[in-house]
């Protein structure tokens, strides 16, 4: 028992001081996450796509007719409008169609425009000249945008202080921060997963300290609560037991009782955000969508198609994706006040028929599968806080209990629950947020229960760390 308090207690000092840390931090992103650039936001600072400035030849003189294209999507980008391309073999192109000419590198002065035109779109007035920075990464990048880097950082000098990351490769607006939201991730998003961006840009490294720091944890509340259990004192078989300690002492032990259980569950459930050793592995969600999308189009149909689009000149579409299903050629596109329509590959509107939900459900789910459209979040798909779930959907059920939900508007695959991401779901996401219903992703359970929770939780981490460090430093930390 000598060794366990030993351990408890000099393990309590680092460990403990991280896990107070993690559950202040906690609060934080309950309310401020991760900053994150939802599409519809970048949309939405897109200027309309000037059909007038579309050439009829679309870019037919840089690449063969016959490459198949795995997704494309036409938009608005410093000026002209703006061929985003990737093969089937995992090339990329951006074409200028005005020019008719490739874009291999985005220069620092049409970096400057697309940001300037994220500005107007989204109101944002600046008060100073707008530079570009060319970087690989930094704090609010370091993760992910792997095609995109070098970036360019743009501050808008707003009253904000937004910054905009624009891609060297694509010029795609791929991160917006604005002052308020770096603070708050740096209290919040960024202890709490331990993210700093030189820890982060290794990626292997920084996913075993998240991982073995975690596992400290989880052996340090288990043993405390063990011991805490252990030292209760009992008067007789019918009083309540008590506390031996006073003080500090007792200001650990009888919360860690209370709150210990719960500190256990999110100390294991954070590790299980990890994914370690492959223990909540999921599908093959690339191999599901080009289930659904059947053959690749071809350049040539795809050319066929923006000059449909340019003839008709719909006005104020500000961006066009592709979304292929069964083998057709089909884009959404998305209008200025945020409204979507899908077309066909002759520019028609082409809403998705219920022969085509059927065979999406056959192909990708099996003949013998469910489908249902649902217009509210269900236990696997469902929106939190900034990420927001597309809906209507399409629920498909698989024989083998595996859900797929499709964009009901252009059958695209945007969610999928097989074993793996279910289990992820319960033991991450239910256990972690106590995200067990829709009620458990409501401001009002935020404020009245995680809030004190968390508080209780971090109160045991912090004054488990203060009496091991007043062992080590008693006349500084008794004053």
């Amino acid at each position: 028992m000598r060794i366990l308090f030993l351990i408890h207690r000099y393990l309590g000092i680092g460990i403990g001081i991280l896990m107070a840390c993690w559950c202040l931090s906690g609060i934080v992103m309950m309310y401020a996450p991760y900053p994150y650039l939802s599409q519809e936001n970048r949309i939405a600072g897109l200027a309309p796509i000037e059909w007038q400035r579309v050439r009829a030849s679309a870019g037919g003189e840089l690449l063969a007719n016959d490459v198949l294209v795995d997704r494309f999507e036409l938009e608005m980008f410093a000026g002209s409008p703006l061929l985003r391309l990737t093969l089937t073999d995992g090339r990329a192109y951006a074409i200028d169609l005005a020019a008719n000419s490739p874009t291999q590198e985005i220069g620092s002065k049409q970096a400057i425009a697309a940001a300037t035109s994220y500005a107007l779109g989204h109101g944002l007035v600046s008060t100073g000249a707008i530079e570009a920075e060319r970087i690989q990464f930094d704090q609010w990048t370091v993760g992910g945008f792997r095609g995109d880097r070098p970036l360019y950082r743009i501050e808008l000098q707003d009253s904000a202080g937004s910054e905009v990351y624009v891609s060297s490769h694509t010029g795609k607006i791929v991160q917006a921060t604005t002052r308020t939201r770096r603070f708050l991730g740096w209290i919040g998003a960024v202890p709490h997963w331990l993210y700093p961006s030189m820890l982060r840009q290794n990626a292997a490294l920084w996913t075993q300290v998240v991982v073995y720091t975690s596992l400290l944890g989880i052996f340090l509340t288990a043993i405390g609560l063990f011991i805490g259990i252990r030292q209760l004192r009992w008067r007789d078989k019918t009083a309540a037991p008590r506390s031996p300690y006073r003080g500090v002492m007792l200001w650990h032990h009888v919360p860690g009782l209370i709150f210990g259980i719960l500190t256990l569950t999110w100390v294991t459930s954070g590790m299980l955000s990890m994914n370690p050793w492959g223990l909540m592995e999921g599908g093959d969600v690339m191999a599901d969508r080009h289930r659904l999308m059947g053959a690749s189009p071809s350049f040539r149909e795809i050319k066929q198609l923006i000059e449909a689009m340019r003839v008709r000149a719909l006005p104020a579409i500000q961006s066009i994706e592709s979304a292929p299903l069964d083998g057709g050629l089909f884009v959404v596109a998305t209008f200025g006040d945020g409204a979507r329509a899908r077309f066909d590959a002759g520019a028609m509107a082409r809403p998705i028929t219920t022969d085509e939900i059927k065979g999406a459900a056959k192909r990708i789910g099996g003949a013998t599968s469910t489908w249902e459209i649902i217009r509210e979040p269900d236990l696997y798909h469902y929106s939190l806080l900034e990420q927001r779930a597309i809906l209507p959907a399409v629920r498909i059920i698989s024989p083998s209990a595996n859900y797929y939900y499709l964009d009901a508007l252009s059958g695209k695959l945007i969610n999928e629950a097989d074993a793996g991401s279910k289990a992820y779901r319960w033991w991450h996401s239910g256990l972690h947020r106590l995200d067990f219903s829709p009620l458990s992703r409501t401001q009002t359970f935020r404020n009245l229960v995680m809030l004190p929770l968390l508080f209780g939780a971090a109160l045991v981490a912090g004054t488990g760390a203060f009496i091991g460090l007043r062992r080590i430093w008693p006349k500084a930390l008794r004053r």
